[in-house]
């Protein structure tokens, strides 16, 4: 770097593929000797790959400007209609599509660095330059502007196609929203239908035999069994697009509150449930209801078959927590598995139509965290997950097993 020159951090050597048309340089300075100077050391570079015009005020400069472009403009900050920094925004505020490097004899760090926090290119000193100096100050303020100019055009074209994809987005969560709802009322109709002659079959049940009211059994079963994966599809779909009402939530409140409801329900042993004292986070309450509705439901399912089942809510540092059951567990190799609608690790031995760990993923992700789980075959399982701490706050990464 050369003497009195302030460069911009993180500026290369220019390319050495600029054009070799002469660079077109407005001069703007008022003092006849140094503008003969400058152009001379300019115009006199064994390459000669400058041409120099001079404006002696900055109306002429603008002037200029208008009728013929520069590729850079060499600038003095003291003109006899403008002095100071004023002399280079004036400047750029009219011609900020160009570099502007300021040769000046005025010598103030606060001032140079001001320039450059405004747009200059450069600050440099007069005297302090030479020939070779000047040259690669002005070639190093073309590549530095059209770095920044491609810089911008790439961060516009970037936003438009945000833009853009946004709006597809949001037109195809439009569009899988009706689709959601018309399958469902769609597939509503014919399923009623066949409940319903399958009802008109009962009287008849006698002369179906044995084998005949089974099958008419299986059909009831799956019939049933639809109408619960038609509203849990609907439900899972909700709980993509419905309004995030976010506040302080009491997670160990709410979880006594769903263990009441589960207690109530259910018809198996006695659950010993272990509940840790003020756990809370920040979310939307109806949607975290559902979430620990499916955990806590999940955990005593799976650990009813246990002499004495044991489901836990916990915690694992700040915004971080765990469901655990020492139930059936379920085999690692299948865990990609466990959030997939309609998946079910263990088939039919279990109730359920394997929607509520789908649901649970969704509304942790929408929540900005995540969630997993970790399992031996028989020695029952932990699921781990991460929500915020408070508003306008991030849950923690947490680590994958």
């Amino acid at each position: 770097m050369w003497p009195g020159c302030f460069l911009l951090p993180g500026c290369e050597a220019p390319s050495t593929t600029m054009s070799r048309s002469p660079i077109q340089v407005l001069l703007v300075e008022d003092n006849p000797i140094d503008c003969r100077l400058i152009r001379g050391l300019l115009e006199q570079q064994p390459s000669a790959t400058f041409s120099v015009r001079c404006a002696d005020r900055l109306h002429s400069a603008h002037e200029q400007l208008r009728s013929s472009p520069a590729d850079v403009v060499l600038l003095d900050l003291t003109l006899p209609d403008t002095s100071g920094l004023e002399t280079f925004e004036q400047l750029h505020r009219h011609h900020g599509h160009l570099p502007i490097v300021i040769l000046t004899g005025v010598e103030d760090e606060i001032l140079a660095a001001t320039a450059i926090e405004h747009g200059a290119q450069d600050y440099l000193i007069k005297g302090q330059v030479d020939r070779s100096s000047l040259a690669r100050a002005l070639r190093y303020a073309i590549e530095r502007k059209r770095g920044a100019e491609a810089i911008h055009r790439l961060n516009e074209e970037l936003e438009q196609r945000v833009l853009e994809r946004t709006r597809e987005l949001t037109a195809s969560n439009r569009e899988l929203e009706a689709f959601c709802r018309s399958v469902a009322h769609d597939l509503r109709a014919p399923l009623r239908a066949v409940d319903g002659f399958s009802q008109a079959l009962e009287p008849y049940s006698q002369q179906l035999g044995e084998q005949g009211r089974g099958y008419l059994r299986r059909v009831r079963e799956a019939i049933q069994r639809m109408a619960l994966m038609i509203d849990a599809m609907l439900k899972m779909s909700s709980v993509a697009r419905c309004p995030m009402r976010r506040q302080s939530v009491d997670l160990s409140a709410m979880a006594h509150q769903v263990i009441a409801e589960l207690e109530s329900a259910s018809g198996g042993p006695p659950v010993e449930w272990v509940v840790a004292a003020g756990l809370h986070t920040w979310g939307d309450a109806q949607l975290l209801w559902m979430a620990l509705e499916n955990l806590l439901g999940n955990a005593c399912k799976f650990s009813r078959h246990e002499r004495y089942p044991r489901v836990e809510l916990g915690s694992d540092g700040p915004g971080a927590f765990f469901v655990r059951d020492n139930g059936v567990g379920f085999d690692m190799a299948y865990a990609d598995k466990l959030f997939g609608p309609f998946e079910r690790l263990h088939g039919d031995k279990f109730e359920g139509i394997g929607i509520g760990l789908a649901t649970t993923e969704r509304i942790i992700s929408r929540h900005g965290g995540r969630i997993w789980a970790a399992s031996v075959p028989g020695q029952g399982a932990v699921f781990h997950f991460t929500l915020p701490e408070k508003t306008g706050g991030s849950p923690p990464r947490g680590r994958l097993p």
